[in-house]
């Protein structure tokens, strides 16, 4: 599946501390469809404090909304840890 567009969703927030989700609408057709879906997603993850599972840090807006890793590195760092701790456990 292919990385989401960059600039065409993002996040803004209020003076009070209000977030909200900003998305450009399609080109040529003007539909919303994915782009909506996206930002709805991206504002429940961040309300809910999106950060990655392996090293705390805050997961960027422009990965996709069902990311759980800010890095690549932090996904293969996290995936050797669990075969790793599989393997001493003789689960492997």
């Amino acid at each position: 599946m292919p990385a989401p567009e960059p600039g065409t969703v993002w996040i803004e927030e209020s003076p009070s501390g209000v977030l909200s989700v900003v998305f450009q609408r399609y080109f040529w057709t003007g539909k919303a469809g994915n782009r909506l879906r996206r930002a709805r997603r991206l504002l429940t993850n961040y309300r809910r404090g999106w950060l990655c599972l392996h090293c705390g840090e805050e997961v960027e807006t422009h990965k996709r909304a069902d990311a759980v890793y800010c890095t690549e590195r932090c996904r293969k760092l996290a995936a050797r840890q669990r075969r790793a701790e599989r393997s001493r456990y003789g689960d492997a």
